[in-house]
């Protein structure tokens, strides 16, 4: 189980909700006070517990240093100084308010010890406060909340860039190791940063590296930022050029088998089996063993009519044709003629299978043919492919098998990788760039990066999509664009195909970056969350505060994946045709919901092969490609978001969130969704309604909801039937208004106490029995400031604006009756509940 008990999740979502103020000057401005507030909870928690791990601090100890994490700032949380705030009566009613209901952190004595790490965590805190402490437990934890505090004032993985702060924490470490005599012993920061971002590459990289580190050095890793990952680690570690050497060579090798994959090297297509140009980074053995399972398939053998040994034997023939095909490889003539004259051994045949198969008609004719002149059956195939791996392993090892995959890694991380700041990009290199930079032949066609470039494969890409490539041929040529890349890009391709992503206009990729960091256990919490969900024990499951279903609701999506920041392509149904416009809407609004929940910024793209200019951006959401709909969701994301909830919820169809985010303005979207009632899905459509009515803006005209209060009024005074009273009589004065509008006439010299009498005697007409002129006077005083403020107190202009959006205004209306109308039903509910 993960650090993240059920009790601190849900004080870190009421910290969310409550305190989501930004920071306006500091080392923190842009960021919230509740991102803020978490992270210094988790690191300190998580600097206790491996405290806890060598005896010096219990389970207790535990808690108060992750809640006095959370509510360090009591100056920020009460509007108040430090000294003034930081007492135990309000510490009191902030853990009550973060749901805490552990006896033994609401204790009086345990109070007193909150108070203490609260106003000791700052060096401005009050230092008389020292000589209170009684216990060394005391002194160390307020330590891990000064530290913890410190350390959220990094921005970035390379430490070298905030060498004075990395200093001052490593400090509070080695006090924390004085004072527990030396069990503690994690005292030096030890951080890798890799300097251009590669999508899912860079993603593997810490990944596998942060394995490495922890195995090997014993470092604990404490926050994951986008470029990089700083570790806790024992003052005894020391990093040299060498260590860096060595641990780029260990990392290089198993990406290289976790990159290239089998499985894409070898493929069974409408011609059979196929090859690719990665079958140079396999040893021999992974390949005829990938080409036989393939050739085992069950339904091939009635399918083509033929035994699976001749559809083996047409991979391994297929492995030559690829190697005599390929003229970048240096094999001796003398030595292909040895290697063919071997199999042909093997295959107990004189005739040349390279000149005797058939390839030109059906697979069926294909394998007859090779049946013609190979004499073996099924019963020979495990002979066959063993004497086949024994016999040409040394062969392949020599002239086929070049990795350069993993000599490519090597190179990207010598360029990129940095060790505790060992590894500075060479001057060399900067210049070899410079001498390539423009040359077709050198010039990377995603990256624009100069240096080795290649022809890219279908099969090693997740999608190969015109617009990344580009076109260098002459006007008017009939042919497609040179896909050129570079080493890295290939790599990266490589990688980002081994994941479970593939490009889809309907479900775009969704990255989610911290503000600076990520804390470690957090990424570990949100990992084990999504074990639990998708868990048989529903009951457990629901026992359980989750973060991911505080973002996501009902539906984890297909593929979460949790590094350094947060990937997953967001799917996005419900259109009869989907179009880019509406599922970057639909995603827009997503994000929009997903920054209201959580302190991240957000990127939206359907681009799988992702660099550092792509996450390189200083708003809350960026959306790639956006259309000018998603602009207005951007400059209103509190909206959106909370409209989104019924989406995600299932009371709102995709189609109709799109109308609403494709209405003109906020006022014409509250308009439309009252015209949309009848499409809300759920028993409470018309509260639903009402309330994505309330949030575009639809009550904030006063005239208009005086004016809806009499016209409702009337309503039930000419109603036989009070409970079904039609819309059109709810806005019948308003129509009557608008009708006396009609005829008005500024240039015929008619001027406002003309119109006056018009609106007056229009509503007057209509009144029910029992109404007065006093209420018709008041309700045309309305309708006349109501016209001046959409005119701007040009009566002429507000004729023409009323007129020309009579149907929204007329909507707004209706809507703003029935909002009088609900809410005179629920006064009435709750007086008669409260009478019972």
């Amino acid at each position: 189980m993960g650090i993240l008990n059920n009790a601190m999740k849900k004080s870190i979502l009421k910290v969310m909700e409550r305190w989501p103020q930004i920071h306006s000057s500091g080392p923190k401005a842009g960021r919230s006070f509740a991102d803020h507030l978490t992270k210094v909870a988790i690191v300190s928690c998580q600097v206790a517990k491996i405290l806890q791990a060598k005896g010096v601090l219990d389970d207790q100890d535990v808690l108060n240093a992750f809640y006095a994490g959370l509510i360090h700032d009591t100056n920020k949380l009460l509007d108040d100084s430090l000294r003034r705030t930081a007492l135990k009566d309000n510490i009191k009613e902030l853990l009550t308010f973060l749901e805490v209901e552990d006896d033994r952190l609401l204790s009086r004595e345990n109070l007193q010890k909150l108070q203490f790490y609260v106003a000791l965590h700052q060096d401005s805190g009050p230092a008389g406060m020292k000589l209170l402490l009684r216990d060394k437990k005391d002194e160390i934890i307020y330590r891990v909340v000064k530290f913890a505090d410190k350390f959220d004032n990094f921005n970035s993985a390379d430490l070298s860039l905030q060498m004075s702060l990395k200093l001052s924490c490593e400090k509070l470490l080695r006090e924390i190791s004085e004072i527990s005599e030396g069990r503690f012993n994690f005292t030096e920061i030890f951080y890798h940063v890799l300097r251009e971002f590669r999508g899912v590459l860079s993603e593997e990289i810490h990944k596998f590296l942060s394995e490495i580190v922890q195995k090997r050095f014993g470092c604990i890793p404490i926050a994951r930022f986008v470029d990089g990952m700083v570790y806790l680690c024992s003052s005894d570690l020391s990093v040299d050029m060498s260590i860096r050497n060595v641990l780029i060579r260990d990392l290089s090798e198993q990406l290289a088998r976790a990159v290239v994959s089998v499985d894409n090297a070898v493929e069974f297509r409408n011609t059979g089996i196929q090859l690719k140009k990665s079958l140079q980074e396999l040893p021999l053995e992974k390949i005829v063993d990938k080409i036989l399972e393939l050739a085992s398939n069950p339904n091939y053998e009635k399918k083509y009519n033929t035994s699976t040994i001749f559809i083996f034997v047409d991979g391994l023939i297929t492995y030559f044709k690829k190697i005599m095909d390929n003229r970048s490889l240096d094999i001796p003539k003398e030595e292909l003629e040895k290697v063919v004259r071997e199999f042909m051994a093997m295959l107990r045949t004189d005739k040349n299978p390279f000149e005797s198969i058939n390839a030109r008609g059906t697979l069926a004719k294909k394998y007859e043919s090779i049946a013609s002149f190979v004499p073996l059956s099924n019963e020979n195939i495990d002979d066959l492919k063993n004497e086949f791996k024994r016999k040409f392993h040394d062969f392949h090892e020599k002239y086929v098998r070049d990795s350069q995959v993993e000599k490519a890694i090597q190179k990207f991380l010598e360029e990129n990788l940095l060790i505790n700041g060992i590894g500075e990009q060479n001057l060399a290199s900067i210049v070899q760039a410079f001498k390539n930079y423009g040359k077709y032949e050198t010039t990377c066609s995603i990256c624009g990066n100069n240096g080795d470039v290649m022809k890219i494969e279908t099969a090693e890409t997740p999608s190969l999509v015109m617009q990344q490539f580009t076109n260098r041929m002459a006007p008017h040529r009939r042919s497609e664009p040179l896909r050129r890349v570079c080493s890295t890009c290939r790599i990266q391709m490589l990688a980002t195909k081994r994941s479970e992503y593939s490009y889809s206009e309907t479900s775009p990729l969704i990255l989610l970056l911290p503000t600076n960091y990520y804390p470690e256990d957090l990424i570990e919490a949100m990992k084990e969350e999504a074990e639990f969900w998708n868990a048989d024990a529903e009951t457990e499951k629901n026992q359980n505060v989750s973060f991911l279903e505080f973002l996501f609701s009902k539906k984890l999506p297909k593929t979460v994946y949790f590094q350094n920041m947060f990937t997953f392509q967001y799917s996005v149904g419900g259109f009869r045709k989907a179009s880019w416009q509406k599922v970057s809407t639909i995603a827009s609004c997503f994000a929009a919901y997903v920054i209201s929940k959580l302190p991240v910024k957000v990127l939206v793209t359907t681009n799988l092969e992702l660099l550092q200019d792509d996450i390189e951006f200083n708003e809350q959401i960026k959306v790639q490609d956006a259309g000018p709909l998603v602009k207005r969701i951007l400059d209103n994301p509190r909206t959106w978001a909370h409209i989104f909830e019924y989406y995600q919820q299932g009371f709102l169809s995709a189609q109709m969130l799109f109308d609403l985010a494709n209405s003109p303005s906020n006022l014409h979207a509250a308009a439309l969704i009252v015209v949309k009632e009848g499409e809300i899905r759920g028993r409470n459509r018309e509260e639903i309604m009402l309330d994505i009515f309330r949030t575009l803006g639809g009550d904030r005209m006063e005239e208009m909801k005086s004016m809806a209060v009499l016209a409702r009024k009337w309503a039930f005074m000419r109603a036989r039937d009070y409970r079904h009273i039609s819309d059109h009589q709810f806005i019948k004065p308003f129509t009557d208004a608008v009708s006396a509008l009609r005829k008005f006439n500024p240039g015929l010299g008619e001027d406002e106490n003309d119109l006056k009498s018009l609106v007056f005697e229009s509503v007057r007409r209509s009144l029910p029995e029992g109404s007065d002129d006093v209420q018709a006077e008041e309700f045309t005083e309305n309708f006349i400031s109501f016209l001046r403020k959409i005119g701007g107190n040009s009566l002429e202009k507000s004729k023409d604006v009323l007129l020309r959006d009579f149907a929204k205004y007329k909507n707004i209306f209706l809507g703003n009756v029935r909002l009088v109308n609900l809410q005179i039903k629920k006064e009435r509910s709750t007086v008669r509940t409260e009478e019972n």
